[in-house]
């Protein structure tokens, strides 16, 4: 069975009312694991929602992780980030506090 792929777009507006189109591709949920990959200029725009920190992919977890100082996991859902606080997953050494 031929693999599909997935576009989910996002204009971003930027100052001086220009747009930017933003492009994160994903396979088919049907295929095994389900893994997307995240353009590198949407990496670049994305901030942790708590801390403000900058946003790295990890593709094995299938996580967007905040390099701040909150460390926070945003699980990605269908192919689609899901930056919410309450969403995201606390490191171990913070759950415990």
């Amino acid at each position: 069975m031929p693999r599909r792929l997935r576009l989910h777009t996002k204009n971003l507006h930027k100052e001086g009312g220009s747009t930017e189109r933003i492009v994160v591709h994903s396979n088919d949920l049907t295929e095994p694991q389900g893994k997307i990959k995240i353009s590198k200029t949407l990496l670049e725009i994305l901030a942790c929602p708590a801390c403000k920190g900058g946003i790295e992919y990890h593709e094995t977890a299938q996580k967007l992780v905040c390099v701040g100082r909150c460390q926070r996991r945003y699980p990605i859902r269908e192919g689609i980030p899901v930056m919410l606080i309450d969403e995201a997953e606390l490191p171990d050494e913070k759950r415990s506090e």
